[in-house]
């Protein structure tokens, strides 16, 4: 088996138990050092990182800091590979959600300056909504003549 495979394993055996991956590291270091010496390694490493990063209770900071210690400098670029794309990922996130929740907002303040006070069951139905449901709400919301024409209940 390959180098790479025996650290799927590892991963998939320990990785969701917290501090396991850490705790058995060392034992693993050649393997993660043999991984990073292959074509594409790094990008592999980076996925295996990412995926402990993601199912445990391990910060990536603090794996970050206990593989450069254990393994060595050979994964660096591993590490800060799987950092940057988990970094980027949480802001795209966080800025998809931040504009969902506006959009949401700005739906709720059109539909009650349209329609008066909503009942609690419209307010949950659009906190719930997709963005492709809230932009067609808030496109007939301009048009509609009752609530319900707006949200497709007519």
């Amino acid at each position: 088996m390959t180098a790479l495979g025996r650290a799927v394993l590892w991963c998939l055996r320990d990785g969701r138990t917290p501090g396991e991956v850490l705790r058995k590291l060392e034992r693993w270091a050649e393997v993660v050092r043999e991984v990073a010496r292959a074509p594409n390694g790094v990008a592999a490493l980076s996925a295996l990182f990412r995926y402990i990063s993601e199912v445990s209770d391990i910060r990536m900071e603090e794996l970050q800091e206990t593989i450069l210690a254990k393994v060595g400098e050979e994964v660096r670029d591993a590490m800060t590979t799987a950092a940057d794309r988990l970094r980027e990922e949480g802001r795209r996130e966080g800025r998809q959600e931040g504009r969902l929740e506006g959009e949401r907002t700005m739906l709720l303040r059109m539909l009650t300056a349209r329609f008066g006070q909503l009942p609690a069951t419209v307010t949950a139905r659009v906190g719930a909504a997709a963005v492709e449901e809230i932009e067609g709400w808030a496109e007939r919301v301009l048009v509609a003549k009752t609530l319900a024409e707006v949200l497709g209940d007519a």
